[in-house]
């Protein structure tokens, strides 16, 4: 039976609180490099760059394809890291991992989103639903380098099979997280982003055991 959602919560606030400069320290230069080329990107017009504004757009979905979304995934398996007791050298941890784990990031990242986007045109409760199918792609990518990114999609979406509302729950109950970063225009997010990537980490690592004790979906992963 998977854990409750109160518990991954309580899991992932010890963790963030007991090391929160650390978690912190590592969404800020995120969040910084991610904010800074946004604006960058997306505030290049003709002057700006002596050329058409078109080519600011390309340079703009460049950015958010060949580093936005990529430091998302490294992002994401940080904080996976972090829940597990790799602490102390998350930022350092955050660049290396990017850097070596850089082509994987990126074909990953953008397969998840477009899929996403796609899911979306059918109107909203779709891309929704799909993105939490998607949910564990990144996860599954990172522990079987072996598999295909389309093959870890459709392992997220075995996985998420029934699970998608508790995930959305889990992501709800951060509600009022949310509107206290909304009100601190953004400063929260610092500590609320790490806090909630770690409760997400921490269901991941709850269904993963789930899945491996009922079934033999991720066999691999024993072997890993």
């Amino acid at each position: 039976m998977l854990t409750q959602n109160s518990q991954l919560r309580q899991s992932a606030w010890e963790v963030v609180t007991e090391n929160w400069k650390p978690a912190v320290l590592t969404t800020l230069v995120v969040f910084a490099v991610i904010f800074a080329g946004a604006c960058l990107f997306a505030g290049l017009g003709p002057k700006d760059i002596g050329a058409s504004f078109g080519i600011a757009t390309f340079l703009y979905w460049v950015f958010v394809f060949g580093v936005s979304l990529p430091l998302t995934f490294t992002f994401t398996i940080i904080m996976l890291n972090f829940l597990r007791g790799d602490r102390i050298n998350a930022l350092e941890n955050t660049f290396n991992y990017f850097k070596e784990n850089y082509s994987r990031a990126v074909i990953t990242s953008a397969m998840v989103s477009i899929y996403t986007f796609l899911w979306s045109l059918l109107f909203i409760i779709p891309g929704i639903i799909k993105s939490y199918a998607y949910a564990m792609t990144f996860y599954i990518a990172d522990e079987l380098p072996e598999k295909s990114t389309e093959e870890c999609i459709q392992l997220s979406m075995q996985i998420m099979y029934g699970n998608k509302a508790k995930l959305f729950l889990l992501d709800l109950s951060f509600i009022g997280w949310i509107l206290l970063c909304a009100v601190t225009c953004g400063i929260a997010s610092l500590f609320v982003q790490p806090y909630w990537m770690a409760a997400r980490a921490a269901f991941y690592e709850d269904l993963k055991r789930e899945v491996m004790a009922s079934s033999n979906i991720f066999s691999t992963y024993e072997e890993a």
